[in-house]
């Protein structure tokens, strides 16, 4: 019972520290380095390395963690997150089978992709005047993929059951 607490407090701490890394440092970032989404990355990470009811849980507590802070109406990141997640969740068990260094650095473009479609849709749905062109999405394509691959390379290295070219699914029960 304790364990559990624990653990609970433990992704509650973690998903606290990403939000004020994301919200608080990568925002104000010279340049175009604050295109870059550190939210998007660990979903897509916990979906492909854990399962999709922990993503999922993720997702909604980080997207309302993010509507907190957000000046746009409350909601709009957490749906946004879910609405990403179930495309690549349904990518990611239908077309890429294979959990491989080229699938995730695929799908986290993809994320990437659709995180900022889905975005532009919201926003001119609910008249909201938000300017993204694709040079900036390319931008953020770009930011993602070199962390996705340096992390997936980090965890390859620390982690056994992480191949370099294939993750082992069968330690993951």
């Amino acid at each position: 019972m304790l364990k559990k607490y624990l653990k609970t407090i433990l992704h509650f701490t973690l998903g606290i520290t990403l939000i004020i890394t994301q919200i608080f440092f990568i925002n104000i970032l010279p340049l175009t380095a604050h295109k870059l989404n550190l939210v998007l990355i660990a979903l897509v990470f916990i979906l492909i390395f854990n399962s999709y009811q922990k993503a999922l849980q993720w997702a909604v507590g980080l997207g309302l963690l993010i509507d907190l802070y957000s000046f746009l109406p409350f909601g709009f990141y957490t749906i946004n997150l879910i609405i990403v997640l179930l495309i690549i969740n349904f990518l990611l068990t239908n077309v890429f089978t294979n959990k491989s260094f080229y699938s995730v650095l695929i799908l986290i473009i993809l994320a990437t992709f659709f995180y900022n479609l889905i975005f532009i849709i919201f926003s001119y749905l609910t008249n909201i005047n938000f300017t993204l062109n694709w040079h900036n999405i390319l931008k953020q394509i770009f930011y993602n993929s070199f962390i996705s691959l340096f992390l997936f390379y980090l965890f390859s290295l620390t982690i056994k059951k992480f191949n370099s070219m294939f993750i082992d699914n069968s330690m993951n029960n």
